[in-house]
C-alpha cells in the first residue's frame, strides 16, 4: 500500500495528494502508528501518553474514510519537512511552517526523524486544509497530528 510513497518530501507530497484528491480507507488505516512508532518519535513517558491519546481519540473515532482530505479545488499540495532536531531548536523555518503547538512538545521529540506539515490549497491562495504530523518512521508512514493536544488532554 505505502510502497508507492518513498520516505521523503516527494513521498509525503504524493501520499497527501492521493488523500486530498480521492481519500483511501486502506491508505488512511495504514497511517495508524504502532507502539514502536510512538516510541521512536517521542520520549518514553510522552510516547505512552501520546499512544493513549490517539488510540482513544483519533483512531477510535475516525474509521478509515473514503472522503478526500481536501476540497475539489484545493489541488496544490504544499509540503514542509523539519527534522526533530530542527523542531527542538524551534528556529524561524520551524516557526514559519509548523503550528505553534510544536513549541510546546519540542522537547518530547526524539532525534533522527523528519515530520511533515502539509497545506492543501486552491492554487494562488495562501490557506486551505492543513495537516501536520506525517512522519516516516520504522520503514513506513505514520500520522501523529497536532501532538500538543496530548498535553491538553490531560489538563
Amino acid at each position: 500500500m505505502q510502497a508507492a510513497y518513498p520516505g521523503d518530501k516527494q513521498g509525503a507530497r504524493a501520499l497527501m495528494a492521493e488523500l486530498a484528491a480521492h481519500g483511501d480507507p486502506a491508505l488512511v488505516a495504514s497511517l495508524r502508528p504502532t507502539t514502536a512508532d510512538y516510541q521512536a518519535l517521542f520520549e518514553p513517558a510522552f510516547a505512552e501518553r501520546a499512544q493513549r491519546f490517539y488510540e482513544k481519540g483519533l483512531w477510535a473515532s475516525m474509521p478509515p474514510t473514503a472522503a478526500p482530505f481536501a476540497k475539489p479545488d484545493q489541488t496544490e499540495v504544499r509540503v514542509w519537512g523539519a527534522t526533530t532536531e530542527e523542531l527542538r531548536a524551534w528556529g524561524k523555518d520551524a516557526q514559519a511552517n509548523f503550528p505553534g503547538g510544536y513549541e510546546e512538545i519540542k522537547d518530547q521529540l526524539r532525534p533522527g526523524l523528519t515530520i511533515y506539515s502539509i497545506d492543501m490549497v486552491v492554487p494562488g491562495e495562501e490557506h486551505g486544509m492543513a495537516y501536520n504530523g506525517l512522519t516516516y518512521v520504522n520503514g513506513h508512514w505514520a500520522f501523529f497530528p497536532k501532538p500538543w493536544r496530548v498535553l491538553e488532554s490531560e489538563k
